[in-house]
Formats: structure tokens, C-alpha cells, sequence
């Protein structure tokens, strides 16, 4: 039997004094979509070179930056690693104390024969 995933609340709107609304709530669906083109525009048809890792990496984490939208009252933090397949392991794990009902992250990775790429968002509610 197929477990369902966990659905995601409705988001809060506040308007603020100014009259703007904004989503109280982490999209967590929108922001895997925003890294997984990132990671795939940045990665596609490449194989791994250790000489433009750093600037893969660096390309990867600023246009996510730039595609979340910063209308909605969150502090954002993006982190990406690039390894090449050599047939090590790679564990990641990440912790966080903090809102539960407004504040999330997001993580994809993405892969070729040659290179192995995951992406995390961290959004806290401000």
C-alpha cells in the first residue's frame, strides 16, 4: 500500500501596515521546483571538473537565491555541494530549532554519471 505524503497547511495571509499581504507559511513544493531547475540548469550536460565546482556552486546557490521570493517574510539560506561519483559515500543531515508551522526547508539533488549535486533551502519565518 502507497503511504501518502504529509499535506502542507494552508497558508496564513497577514497584511501588514501597508496593506501588503504576504503567505506566513514555507512553500516547500515551489521552492523544490525553483532548486531542481536551478540545479539542472546549472549541471545539465556538464561532467565533473573540480576547477569549476566552485563556480557551479556559487551559480547554483545565487540564482535560487534570486528566484525565492522575498515579497514573503523569510530569511533565507542556501547551500549546495557538488561532489564527483567515485563511489564514496556522501551522508548529510541538518538540524534546526524553530517554527515548525512557518519556517521549512527544502532540499533536491540531482545527478549524472560523473557528478552528484544536493541543494538545501532554509527559510525562517523573520
Amino acid at each position: 500500500m502507497a503511504q501518502e505524503m504529509e499535506a502542507f497547511p494552508e497558508p496564513e495571509i497577514h497584511v501588514d501596515q501597508e496593506g501588503k499581504h504576504f503567505e506566513l507559511i514555507f512553500d516547500y513544493a515551489g521552492t523544490k521546483k525553483i532548486i531542481q531547475k536551478q540545479l539542472s540548469d546549472a549541471l545539465g550536460g556538464k561532467d565533473y571538473d573540480a576547477k569549476e565546482s566552485h563556480g557551479w556552486n556559487s551559480l547554483i546557490c545565487e540564482n535560487v537565491l534570486k528566484e525565492l521570493p522575498h515579497s514573503k517574510p523569510f530569511k533565507y539560506i542556501v547551500t549546495c555541494v557538488i561532489m564527483q561519483k567515485s563511489g564514496a559515500g556522501l551522508h548529510t543531515a541538518s538540524l534546526a530549532h524553530w517554527d515548525s508551522q512557518a519556517d521549512g526547508s527544502a532540499s533536491c539533488n540531482w545527478s549524472n554519471t560523473s557528478l552528484l549535486a544536493i541543494c538545501t533551502v532554509f527559510a525562517i519565518h523573520r
